[in-house]
Formats: C-alpha cells, structure tokens, sequence
C-alpha cells in the first residue's frame, strides 16, 4: 500500500492531466479545416502532437506497468513486497 501512494506522488511532478489537456486542444486544432492554410503552423502542431502522445503512451504503459507489479506483490508474499519497495 505504501508503495502504491508513493507512485501517485510521482505522477503529479509530471503534470500529466496538463498534457492530456494540450493534447486534446492539440487533437482538435488539428482537425479544423484552415489548418494547413499555414503549413509552418500546421507542422509545428502536428510534430507537438506526435510528441505528446508519445510521451503519454509511454506513461500510460509505464502506470499499467507499475499496477501490474504492485498487484503481484500484493499477491506475493511479504518478502516479495518488500523487496520491491527497496527498489
């Protein structure tokens, strides 16, 4: 349990709800027709997009992966957990 509260400290430095927010403006931004009235703008928008959601897949992999440990060690033993909380 320890460890689980630990890791929901962590995400908040990464101001992950913020990158979802500019990435959903992003996304819709690049759906409005006159978008690529401005090519430079238009790619600037489209490279940022592509970074962001890189970067949020890569967190959401790296959340599913820390789940997916924490409920081993739950389901482990004591030794098991608190060798992963050293860790």
């Amino acid at each position: 349990m320890q460890v689980r509260q630990k890791s929901k400290t962590f995400w908040c430095v990464f101001d992950f709800d913020g990158l979802k927010k500019e990435q959903a403006d992003l996304q819709k931004k690049s759906e409005e027709t006159n978008l690529w009235n401005n090519p430079e703008i238009a790619q600037k928008v489209m490279k940022r997009l592509s970074r962001l959601n890189e970067r949020i897949e890569g967190w959401n992999k790296l959340t599913k992966s820390v789940a997916d440990t924490l409920e081993l060690a739950e389901l482990g033993g004591e030794d098991f957990r608190l060798e992963l909380e050293t860790e």
